[in-house]
């Protein structure tokens, strides 16, 4: 299989806990091909975690970041 986007961290998401900021965590896709590449972020806990953009198109050789942090819901709010 031909891969399309290098992703950066490729296995495991780590969410820094600093005091008094918020909860963030970016995700780095980026398009290794020749071509134009769609992209859709889906999480295994929808409800737990927001995306954004979660959606999206990359241009070849750019990348773009997207942004991950856990829903109102979940942290208590």
């Amino acid at each position: 299989m031909v891969q399309l986007l290098r992703i950066t961290p490729e296995e495991v998401i780590e969410f820094p806990l600093v005091l008094y900021t918020p909860l963030n965590a970016n995700l780095k896709l980026e398009n290794i091909s020749d071509e134009s590449v769609a992209f859709k972020i889906k999480t295994t806990a929808p409800k737990g975690y927001l995306v954004r953009p979660s959606t999206g198109v990359i241009k070849a050789g750019e990348h773009h970041i997207c942004t991950n942090h856990p829903s109102a819901s979940d942290r208590g709010a």
